[in-house]
């Protein structure tokens, strides 16, 4: 009886998002609320001598499943909206895109984002695992980092403090009801 239960549940869960084994309806939107272990490192530009700062991350984005843009993206999905927040940090943006590509093994997501952090621009890059169990895919420790200008950083340099900017640390989970 239980099993039946569980099975149930999965089945509803990926029809409420509209997705049929990673091939969703076009233009299907889809919230995703940021998990523990989300989080937002600052780091000031050098020549400045200041601590990293690192905080808890809360919020939603939301992602519309798209038409894939070539022969080896397996999933798209258009960025629509990004609401997140941290006790000194208000990150918005409405452009992006998050794709998961057949190539390079193993399979990754990868993120690309223009934001606005506390009111200025910043573009996000990066990539990381995702659970492929879950349709649509929940985000396992995400990675993406920028910094004002568009200026080439290193998520890595920034949490060592040697590069100024911001890397998000992000786990989500699609709110599939």
């Amino acid at each position: 009886m239980s099993k039946m239960l569980t099975i149930s549940l999965a089945v509803l869960g990926v029809v409420a998002c509209g997705h049929e084994h990673g091939r969703g309806s076009a233009g299907q939107a889809i919230t995703y609320n940021l998990t523990a272990g989300s989080q937002i490192v600052s780091s000031p530009p050098p020549p400045i001598k200041a601590l990293t700062t690192v905080q808890p991350l809360s919020g939603t984005f939301t992602v519309v499943h798209a038409v894939a843009p070539g022969p080896n993206t397996l999933l798209h999905f258009a960025i629509t909206n990004i609401q997140f927040e941290s006790s000194d940090f208000t990150i918005t943006g409405d452009t992006g895109f998050i794709d998961v590509l057949t190539i390079p093994i193993p399979l990754q997501v990868q993120m690309s984002a223009t934001v606005s952090i506390n009111g200025r621009s910043a573009e996000l890059n990066g990539s990381g695992p995702f659970d492929s169990s879950t349709d649509p895919p929940a985000l396992r420790d995400l990675e993406v980092c920028g910094a004002e200008g568009g200026s080439a950083v290193s998520c890595e340099g920034i949490q060592a403090g040697s590069n100024g900017g911001y890397s998000l640390t992000l786990f989500a989970v699609p709110n599939c009801r």
